[in-house]
């Protein structure tokens, strides 16, 4: 109806049916939908509008969801069928193949034309023609992706057997073990040494032990050898604990295991290194120089000042003694006999004799005595003697006295003498003995009566100046009478200056060099540097250790890298190999990640980022995002529409207009489904199984031929046009299903002429509801005794059943202000609400918990944050509650658990890893077996061992468990079952596993029977001796062709002798040969 024209229009496609409006429809047309709350027609999302008179809509066809235009140009594609929309197509994704549906390709590829034709692998190093094959240094796992070798392995078959180890390892049993420290190489155990890391130990009795370092080491706490430090010839514990002393040096008497400078010696600190020398004589002891005395070697003797030894008074200075003066001298000076003070006043001093005055004469005793009269004359009675100025008797120069009246002749090169011997020299290069003899001073040599100087480096020397007896430096030794530098010094200018460690031997200067310290160094362009995969270490950096793991090589220090063990798991930063992107740092290696963390720390499963885009993290470990789930491979595969979230094929919950039964997504009542999707049922229906097929009706409608038709007002809800189940407002149905019309404004009613409460606003009176006046809300026994206010601007006198305004209390003449007037009304709100400003105000979502009516506050009242509009905690989440703080709620996830091979599936010894997605807990410490139950499928003779890594227990932890299956018997497509007692295992949120059981396929092992045991035993135990014969005599051994395949592939496993290896070579040869031709066919 044109409510302008009051004329009927017609309605305006694709409206069937219209009100008010041509646009504004009830009924579409056929093949569309409509809108409720905009009242239009349209075509669904799945389907497309053909433009042709009238218009329809048609559905697109799958794998489209949207359209243009139609029906396969597609728009977007239907989530789930692993498709995404190309140039209008949906195409495959990455990683699936077309085969009517979108198969995935078989892992590792990531690209595939067929199930066997790979075009491209996850890793392309790994890229073989057609197929996906490990590379070396890599194993395929039970992911079938090529996984790296854990270090040390360098090569292997699964990720705990080795084939090969990296350098500085050795392999034991398919393990590789580290050599360790002191050890370079051993053999057997890790500690039983065949050479040591330092090369200056010798092993003794396979120990690399303090004992092994080289004289003149020391070993470290590192076990590193050291050298002992200078004057220490040898040493232990440390450098400066001495065991024996260098050349010129002795061990201290006073303090123990010090070196000190003997007596007559003092210490050269400008000699490299230092050394003792002799003091030079008269000195005792001396101090910084040699004629730097402190005491003298004469007792006649004294330090002066200048701390030289000087002759006590009444001595003269006889080379480096000191004489007495001889009679009559009292004091004498270069010789005992010439005097400069003498004995008695009867003597005076002429020439340094002291003569005895005119008229006297010396006795014996030299004693002047008068000359005895009548004596006017000297002469003297030995031609030896001579007369002097005094009229006395003395001897000739180079003559001695050798009785009072003779003179004997000194004898050269004596300048002067006495009767002991020499008492001056006539070289001054020559020096007087303890004998009284002329000698040669030290480093001078006798030519004829004289004395000449030796050359440096000569100390001393004879024959010539350059023929060496000793040498003046310690570091020389006299080799044919020629000074040569010792070992680890080199000669300039005759003095020999020490190489530069790790030099040994040098020449020209100390860094040039011609041999190393140790087998550690290598000697390049006169250079000692380290070998390649050591580093410098040691005080001064003189030694050369292996570089410290994870380091391949390194350059100033053992822990300065240059390049690192395993490129695939370590990287190089600031000469630090550090974990490449997927590996964890456990402080002493790099360990792999597990496949769903990207990045992680600590634990191979605490990811702090994830692999897979469809991951999202939480607490540290990689969940599916919503919509996704895990599949047994531990990929994120998006749910199949219409689940919204699942675990695998079983819905958790569904997309909008979808109810979630038994774990399956169905319309939502009110529609039914067509082609993927739900449609909505016809608009009088409730419940439809097509849009024309009615089940049941809304209200105010009765089903009638799969038809719903509207019930007869004042019905309500009807079974038929005639019989009401209900009635409209304000009527009462009866016996016969008829709807009486009762009391107006009547809310509760015995029957049409009876009524209990009126509607608010109203009271009950003779039969009828009569209004109350305009501020009632409610009112009794008459229209203005109010019960309650209309609105909040009013407040009531309950004692006169009045409502003021309250902008008017200046009318009340009882009252004097608000205070009071509130005491009397006793005014109340309801729960979780408080009176603010006269009105009762709701608590919920003021971000302040009240825990008597709220399980959260989070400062809003909007519902799918975690916390509803009325403050009731979601599911799925838990809320975590802060004093004065709005509540902070968190999207959670029930634990799973997880089972993954570690073994290969043909060993008769398999191992499973059982590990959790999150942190668990069991609320009593129970053990494994207590909640768990292990079986194998079909049921076989087996043994299972269970290894606790980390086990299940009251608190929060990351279980880690190993299943260590041993089969007895042969068994085909065994599965080991797990089943974990229900609501045992929790985690932080108290929230049990998503699921308690789970299978993983052990394989078909290959079991060795008891028979071909024994042979195989008896085989191994036979010697060489007896086998080399008859090593072309195959026929001797008669087995089986499965035998003899089986024991060849135990040469890997089993060290045979190396004879036997030949004849099982030579056997398999012929076998082959005879039965199968040659090798290629």
């Amino acid at each position: 109806m044109n409510t302008s024209t009051y004329l009927c229009d017609q309605c305006q496609h694709p409206c069937a049916t219209c009100q008010t409006t041509v646009d504004y429809c009830l009924i579409c047309a056929v093949t569309y939908t409509i809108d409720l709350n905009t009242h239009t027609c349209s075509c669904l999302t799945s389907q497309y509008e053909v433009n042709v008179t009238p218009q329809t809509c048609q559905n697109c066809t799958s794998p489209c969801a949207t359209c243009i235009l139609s029906a396969t140009n597609c728009g977007s594609c239907l989530i789930g069928l692993n498709r995404n929309l190309q140039t209008n197509q949906c195409v495959c994704d990455d990683g699936y193949y077309e085969n009517t549906t979108c198969q995935p390709c078989q892992e590792p590829c990531i690209y595939c034309t067929s199930l066997s034709v790979c075009t491209s692998c996850k890793d392309p190093t790994h890229q073989s023609g057609s197929s996906c094959d490990c590379q070396p240094t890599y194993f395929l796992n039970a992911s079938f992706m090529c996984q790296n070798c854990v270090a040390p392995c360098q090569n292997c078959t699964s990720e705990s057997l080795c084939i090969s180890c990296v350098q500085n390892y050795y392999i034991s049993g398919n393990i590789c073990l580290q050599y360790t420290s002191p050890c370079y190489n051993c053999v057997d155990l890790p500690t039983k040494c065949t050479s040591c890391v330092d090369s200056n130990i010798t092993p003794i009795n396979n120990v690399c032990s303090n004992g092994g370092c080289s004289d003149g080491y020391f070993m470290d706490e590192s076990l590193n050898c050291l050298p002992c430090i200078h004057p220490c010839l040898k040493c232990q514990t440390y450098g400066e604990h001495c065991l024996e002393c260098a050349t010129t040096f002795e061990m201290s008497t006073i303090t123990p295991n010090i070196c000190v400078c003997p007596a007559q010696k003092y210490l050269v600190v400008t000699n490299n290194p230092t050394d003792c020398q002799s003091c030079t004589q008269p000195c005792d002891t001396c101090s910084g120089t040699a004629d730097h005395c402190l005491t003298c070697i004469d007792v006649n003797q004294t330090v002066d000042a200048s701390n030289e030894c000087q002759c006590n008074p009444g001595f003269s200075m006889n080379g480096v003694n000191c004489v007495a003066c001889q009679d009559p001298c009292l004091q004498c000076q270069g010789s005992p006999n010439y005097c400069t003070e003498c004995k008695d006043i009867q003597h005076y001093i002429s020439n340094g004799q002291c003569i005895c005055n005119p008229g006297y004469i010396n006795d014996y005793n030299y004693n002047c005595i008068p000359c005895q009269p009548p004596c006017t004359t000297y002469s003297c009675t030995d031609p030896n003697h001579l007369v002097n100025a005094s009229f006395q008797c003395i001897c000739k120069d180079t003559y001695y006295s050798n009785t009072i009246n003779t003179c004997a002749s000194c004898v050269q090169p004596c300048e002067l003498c006495d009767i002991n011997g020499c008492l001056t020299c006539i070289d001054t290069n020559q020096i007087i003995n303890s004998s009284k003899n002329c000698v040669c001073k030290s480093g001078y040599y006798q030519v004829g009566l004289n004395c000449s100087q030796c050359v440096t480096p000569c100390q001393t020397c004879v024959i010539n100046q350059d023929h060496c007896l000793t040498c003046t430096d310690i570091h020389q030794t006299q080799i044919n009478n020629l000074c040569i530098c010792n070992d680890g010094y080199f000669d300039v200018n005759h003095i020999c200056q020490q190489c530069q460690y790790p030099c040994i031997k040098c020449e020209l200067q100390k860094d040039h060099c011609l041999e190393c310290l140790d087998l550690n160094h290598d000697l390049i362009s006169n250079k000692c540097v380290c070998k390649y995969g050591f580093g410098s270490s040691g005080i001064n950096n003189i030694n050369c250790s292996l570089c410290q793991y994870p380091c391949l090589d390194c350059s100033s220090s053992v822990n300065i890298c240059l390049s690192c063990i395993d490129n695939n798991r370590f990287k190089l930063e600031n000469n630090k190999c550090v974990c490449k992107q997927g590996y964890f740092d456990t402080g002493t290696d790099c360990l792999q990640c597990s496949s769903q963390c990207s990045t992680c720390s600590e634990q191979s499963n605490k990811c702090l980022s994830c692999s897979d885009p469809n991951h999202q993290l939480q607490l540290n470990d990689c969940y599916c995002k919503p919509g996704y789930y895990t599949d047994n491979y531990k990929n994120c595969l998006q749910c199949q529409y219409p689940c919204l979230t699942c675990n695998q094929d079983f819905c958790i919950s569904c997309q909008d207009g979808y109810n979630l039964v038994e774990g399956q997504c169905k319309c939502e009542e009110g529609y039914y489904y067509i082609d993927f999707y739900c449609e909505q049922c016809n608009q009088n229906c409730s419940k439809c199984n097509s849009q024309f097929e009615c089940t049941e009706c809304i209200d105010q409608y009765y089903l009638q031929n799969t038809q719903c038709l509207k019930c007869q007002i004042p019905c309500l809800e009807c079974l038929d046009i005639q019989t009401c189940k209900t009635c409209s407002d304000n009527y009462i149905i009866d016996d016969q299903g008829k709807c009486t019309q009762c009391i107006q404004h009547c809310e509760y009613f015995i029957d049409s002429t009876n009524c209990v409460k009126c509607f608010d606003e109203f009271y009950y009176h003779d039969q009828a509801c009569i209004p109350c006046s305009d501020q009632c809300q409610t009112c009794v026994q008459d229209s203005k005794f109010c019960t309650s206010c209309k609105d909040s601007n009013h407040i009531l006198i309950k004692k006169t059943g009045i409502c003021y305004q309250k902008n008017n209390f200046g009318d009340l003449d009882d009252y004097n202000n608000l205070e009071q007037i509130l005491l009397l009304q006793d005014i109340r709100c309801n729960q979780n609400q408080l009176l603010i400003g006269y009105e009762c105000i709701n608590q919920c979502g003021n971000g302040l918990l009240n825990e008597q009516f709220e399980q959260c506050d989070d400062g809003n009242q909007l519902g799918g944050d975690g916390c509803s509009l009325l403050c009731i905690q979601e599911d799925s989440y838990q809320c975590k509650h802060y004093v004065n703080s709005p509540s902070i709620c968190s999207f959670i996830q029930a634990p799973d658990f997880r089972l993954n091979h570690l073994s290969n599936q043909y060993n008769q010894t398999q191992i499973i890893e059982l590990s959790f997605t999150q942190k668990v807990k069991i609320p009593t410490n129970l053990s494994f077996e207590e909640i768990a139950l292990i079986s194998i499928i079909p049921q076989t003779r087996i043994n299972i061992n269970i290894l606790n890594i980390t086990s299940l227990s009251t608190e929060l932890e990351y279980p880690l468990y190993q299943v260590i299956v041993e089969f007895i018997e042969p068994v085909e497509d065994a599965y080991l079952q797990i089943e974990f007692d229900q609501s045992i295992i929790k985690n932080e949120y108290d929230l049990d596993l998503i699921r308690h059981q789970m299978q993983i396929k052990l394989g078909n092992p290959f079991i060795l029977s008891q028979q071909n045991q024994k042979k195989l035993t008896q085989i191994v135990l036979l010697n060489d001796a007896i086998i080399i014969p008859y090593w072309k005599c195959y026929n001797v051994f008669q087995f089986n062709r499965p035998f003899i395949i089986f024991i060849l592939y135990q040469i890997y496993v089993i060290q045979f002798p190396t004879s036997f290896n030949l004849i099982l070579e030579y056997i398999f040869q012929n076998i082959i040969k005879t039965n199968f031709g040659s090798f290629e066919n």
